[in-house]
């Protein structure tokens, strides 16, 4: 009986069977209650209309795209006409009540060329503008796209102007250029990251160009002579096995490494995996697989190593 106003969100609303018990409840203990309900528009039946007139509702209304193709793309099984009829009568609704309706947008990589046109759309309506930034999936995310694709979002964005007289328009104008400077400030960091992707492949080639340096002066029988050496030591440095146990599982392993090694070229491919394996795998992780897995399948896990090489 206290409450002022409440939100529903969703997935849709309107198909939440509990949120229909809990706006009976409020409509019967507190119908002055605002019920703001965030829906998609593709739910309006007999029950929503007769809902929608025994309480204090206000609409908030999700719709990504203006265009017939790509709404139906992004709101998969949702009927573009269907949902632009919903919202017109969801705009009458609010405006018979003398009540708010807002509109929101979710921009993304196939859309943002649209927010213009939205802008637009809600002044007509007399709709307040949303903006939501979309993180995932992150192949449609703004925020983490790539520079050139955000230069031209904000340089498109920002060739746009609009009524500023209303209230209602100047908040529509207040989100709108709130959205081409998040932009901007996307697109800096765009341009930072890719910066530091393009010092560390610099890096990262430098490094690599030195290793081939230094393994070309290389063997790979002297490199398979350290990695076995390495293998040695660490089982006898074992101190709970017997000298005997020792020796045997040094054969075992010796002969399972060797059995797998001469299957691969000895190229400067497979000096970069021996490197890998002297320098940058633990022992006990090289070990662990000698012991546990089978020739196959430590030949697999090399093989990955060696195409990546």
């Amino acid at each position: 009986p206290h409450l002022h106003s409440t939100r529903f969100f969703g997935g849709e609303p309107f198909i939440i069977d509990i949120y229909y018990r809990i706006w009976d409840k409020i409509i019967a203990i507190n119908p002055k209650c605002e019920i703001i309900v965030q829906t998609n528009a593709t739910v309006l039946n007999k029950k929503v209309k007769k809902l929608l007139n025994s309480g204090n509702f206000k609409i908030n209304i999700s719709i990504d795209s203006l265009q017939k193709d790509a709404f139906e793309s992004i709101r998969i099984n949702a009927g573009f006409d269907r949902v632009m009829e919903n919202i017109r009568y969801f705009h009458q609704y609010c405006k018979e009540r003398s009540v708010h309706l807002g509109i929101s947008f979710c921009p993304m990589r196939n859309n943002w060329r649209e927010l213009p046109d939205f802008i637009d759309f809600c002044n007509r309506l007399n709709a307040y503008v949303y903006f939501n930034t979309v993180w995932f999936p992150e192949e449609l995310s703004l925020a983490n796209g790539e520079s050139g694709m955000l230069k031209e979002s904000r340089k498109y964005l920002s060739g746009f102007t609009f009524p500023d007289e209303t209230p209602l328009q100047q908040h529509n104008n207040l989100h709108y250029t709130d959205f081409v400077t998040q932009v901007n400030s996307w697109y800096k960091d765009a341009l930072k990251r890719e910066a530091e992707i393009r010092k560390k492949q610099k890096e990262e080639a430098r490094k690599k160009k030195a290793l081939e340096a230094k393994l070309g002066k290389t063997t790979p029988a002297y490199l398979k002579t350290i990695f076995l050496e390495n293998i040695k030591i660490y089982i006898d440095d074992h101190r709970v096995l017997s000298a005997q146990e020792k020796q045997r599982k040094t054969n075992e392993f010796f002969s399972k490494t060797e059995n797998v090694l001469r299957r691969f070229p000895e190229d400067i491919r497979f000096k970069r995996v021996m490197h890998k394996l002297n320098e940058e795998i633990s022992l006990e992780k090289i070990v662990t697989a000698l012991e546990e897995e089978t020739e196959e399948q430590i030949y697999d896990r090399l093989m990955v190593l060696y195409n990546e090489s």
